[in-house]
C-alpha cells in the first residue's frame, strides 16, 4: 500500500517571478512539477493595472485563469472580451492569446498538463 501525503504551500512562502514576456506582472508557483505535481501546475498572478502578457501560445498545455479580483482585457486571434471576479477563462493549448490588467488584479493561473517554469 501507498502512503498517502499531501503538499501545502502559501503565496506568502512562494518566492514570486515575473514570467517572460509580461509587464508588470509577479507570479507565485503554488504547486508545480518541481513539488511532485505531474498533471498540473497552479500559480496566483498579481498583475498592476496597464501590465499585460505578450501575444503567446502554449503549445502542449491548457491554460485556465481565475480572476480573483480586478479586470484584463482579453485578446485571442478572433475573440476579445473582458474578465472580471468570479469568472475563468480557458485558453485551450495551440491558442494565441495576451491580456491587459485593466485595474490593480489578482487571479489563479492552472495549466494542465503543467509548463514547468
Amino acid at each position: 500500500m501507498v502512503k498517502q501525503k499531501f503538499i501545502k504551500t502559501s503565496i506568502d512562502t512562494m518566492p514570486g517571478y515575473m514570467p517572460a514576456g509580461h509587464k508588470g506582472t509577479v507570479n507565485h508557483i503554488l504547486i508545480g512539477p518541481d513539488m511532485g505535481s505531474k498533471h498540473a501546475e497552479i500559480i496566483v498572478g498579481e498583475m498592476k493595472a496597464g501590465g499585460g502578457s505578450e501575444r503567446h501560445v502554449h503549445v502542449g498545455s491548457d491554460q485556465f485563469v481565475y480572476m480573483l479580483s480586478g479586470h484584463h482585457k482579453v485578446i485571442t486571434d478572433c475573440l476579445e472580451g473582458i474578465q472580471g471576479p468570479g469568472e475563468l477563462v480557458m485558453f485551450p493549448a495551440g491558442v494565441y492569446h495576451g491580456n491587459v490588467s485593466l485595474d490593480d488584479s489578482k487571479f489563479l493561473v492552472i495549466y494542465a498538463p503543467p509548463l514547468g517554469k
